[in-house]
């Protein structure tokens, strides 16, 4: 049973080893400029391996037990400009709504790939016209633009209050986590999605670990 009392943080780094072939083309497909022709590229992989950036991380107890919330119904909102979104990870309690907003005055086709092996589509029109999603169970979720292709974002969906996205920094700290055993969960745009392969154990005050993503 975790305990409430102590707080502590987490320091997450991860590395990967050279780009693989594989790595390299679904860079080159992620990077797509056909369409959308003002978007910037970031640096998703490293070019010779090294630190990560651009990752999110997410704690989960091992004894679901200790993580019970209270069903949410709050309304959280994204906006789609200049075929960009707002937020390149948008978190979300079960149950959540999402909601959707294009300020560019083209039609964004939008598919929802979800890793519980569901999808779902929206019709995104121009003007700030909206477009609402819920999810009630855990799931991360890959959102993409069939008409442009360089439109991308995920959602994740879980009750964790220990989760975080890294941006361009190449570590990133979880805190106020309480002591006890936890799975660590983590996504990147490139790599999709991974399960820290050994439990974490939160005991000290402050905690590092370095993920060698393979």
């Amino acid at each position: 049973m975790a305990e409430l009392q102590a707080q502590n943080r987490l320091e997450v780094r991860i590395e990967i080893p050279q780009p693989s072939a594989e790595m390299t083309r679904v860079l080159k497909n992620f990077m797509d400029q056909q369409v959308c022709e003002d978007f910037e590229p970031l640096d998703f992989l490293p070019p010779a391996g090294g630190p990560l950036q651009y990752f999110a991380a997410w704690l989960e107890p091992l004894e679901a037990s200790e993580l019970k919330t209270a069903p949410s119904s709050q309304r959280k909102r994204m906006e789609i400009s200049g075929c960009k979104a707002s937020s390149a990870v948008t978190f979300l309690n079960p149950g959540d709504e999402l909601e959707i907003r294009s300020k560019d005055p083209i039609t964004y086709d939008l598919s929802f790939f979800e890793s519980s092996g569901g999808r779902a589509t929206r019709l995104l029109p121009p003007n700030l016209m909206a477009a609402r999603l819920q999810w009630t169970e855990p799931n991360t979720v890959e959102a993409r633009c069939e008409l442009h292709p360089n439109l991308r974002f995920a959602v994740i969906v879980s009750p964790s209050p220990w989760r975080g996205f890294a941006g361009s920094d190449t570590k990133l700290s979880l805190e106020n986590i309480p002591r006890g055993q936890y799975r660590l969960q983590l996504w990147h745009p490139v790599l999709g999605s991974k399960i820290y392969s050994r439990p974490i154990d939160i005991q000290e005050r402050s905690s590092q670990i370095l993920v060698r993503w393979s």
